[in-house]
């Protein structure tokens, strides 16, 4: 270390006092700015890959999402590989409604749902508070003739748990096609599901199955499925649009075969703007900040080594070289520099946007520090007589 260096750093109090200070907060800045600008990368791309975008089937004014009673091209559209859509879907949800009655279960006129998975409905999601018990694994897989009951219904059953079920299939008009729609399954429950009341569930396969048997087609009363790609809701909604209609609440359409999509995307549209508009402006500040730093040094540098020429030409004279000399004046102006901005790194735990403030301040630095060391002694000297 220099021995001459806090004195001459000494001889300009307040010069060097800016400069700790100056050099201090802008290196702050820069680590600070260079960290939430991480944090938005890292927010943004979180939300892009586990924000939950949830689409729903209506019908065509939007105001029903259940009962729907869609024939079999809603599924296949939705399921098949045949068609672009499927490569968007995931966590789909499917439900296919059936009236039901039971004399062991005490019920009539109650509703047998045919299910995918647990989201399918609020009772039997644990997130929306609901829960089952007893349910082995595979139940929403299954073909098999089992069924979920309430708690309430579940106890007053004794030790057989097998019920007979009148089912009949509300998509098929019975004035219509009065031998259609009908018919009696024996059925194993399984488990139950948390609270009261007649209604149960069945697997959404099993319901299909059984609806060919008595209706000789297949319907759907509601479709809901996850975004597979947020990155892709353009050309989700695109897919879609080949089979599905905009929602319009004025619309005239009141065919049954008629559907529309809902792609639930504001609030995360709303969070994606505000992430990319946060990570723009720190686009625009960190620039920002390093050419002030690049500016401070070359002004605080300008400022020092103005009044020193005589000393710089005289320490030449005396046999000096350029490149000592320029390392020596350096070395003075970027001591504080580099104090501050060590400082600044140990309390945001950020290294590197510190070595680039460091680098553009030096930069400024050694642009003022050439000018005073490429002048020739003997021209200082003259200059000063």
């Amino acid at each position: 270390m220099d021995p001459y260096l806090f004195k001459r750093l000494w001889r300009r109090p307040w010069l060097s006092l800016c400069s700790l200070i100056l050099s201090g907060v802008l290196c702050f800045l820069m680590c600070f700015l260079t960290g939430y600008r991480q944090e938005q990368e890292d927010k943004l791309r979180e939300t892009q890959d586990s924000f939950e975008i949830l689409c729903v089937v209506s019908n065509v004014r939007g105001n029903q999402t259940t009962s729907l009673r869609l024939w079999s091209w809603a599924e296949y559209f939705v399921t098949s590989d045949e068609f672009e859509l499927h490569n968007y879907v995931k966590d789909l949800r499917m439900t296919k409604e059936y009236e039901v009655s039971s004399l062991e279960l005490g019920v009539m006129d109650a509703l047998a749902t045919g299910v995918t998975n647990q989201r399918c409905s609020e009772r039997l999601d644990p997130a929306l508070g609901g829960g089952t018990q007893y349910i082995t694994d595979e139940f929403y897989t299954s073909e098999d003739r089992i069924c979920i009951v309430s708690e309430e219904v579940y106890d007053q059953l004794g030790e057989d748990k097998t019920v007979k079920l009148a089912l009949r299939d509300p998509a098929i008009n019975e004035y219509v096609e009065a031998d259609l729609g009908f018919g009696a399954y024996e059925f194993q429950v399984v488990g139950c599901y948390n609270g009261k009341g007649p209604n149960l569930f069945i697997p959404f396969r099993t319901a299909q199955a059984i609806s060919v048997e008595i209706s000789q087609r297949t319907t759907v009363d509601s479709i809901a499925f996850l975004a597979a790609d947020n990155r892709k809701l353009d050309k989700l909604s695109e897919a879609a649009s080949l089979k599905f209609k905009t929602v319009d609440p004025l619309s005239p359409d009141l065919e049954s075969i008629s559907a529309a999509l809902t792609i639930h995307d504001e609030q995360y549209r709303a969070t994606v703007a505000v992430l990319e508009q946060n990570i723009e402006r720190t686009a625009y500040l960190i620039p920002v900040i390093l050419l002030l730093s690049l500016g401070v040094g070359f002004l605080i540098s300008f400022l020092a080594t103005r009044g020193e020429r005589m000393t710089y030409a005289l320490m030449r004279t005396l046999g000096m070289t350029k490149g000592r000399l320029f390392a020596s004046i350096l070395r003075e102006q970027m001591f504080l520099t580099l104090l501050a901005a060590l400082t600044a790194a140990l309390i945001t735990g950020r290294f590197q946007p510190a070595l680039w403030y460091l680098l553009c301040h030096s930069i400024g630095c050694c642009i003022a520090v050439i000018r005073s060391v490429r002048v020739a002694p003997t021209a200082i000297l003259r200059e000063q007589e």
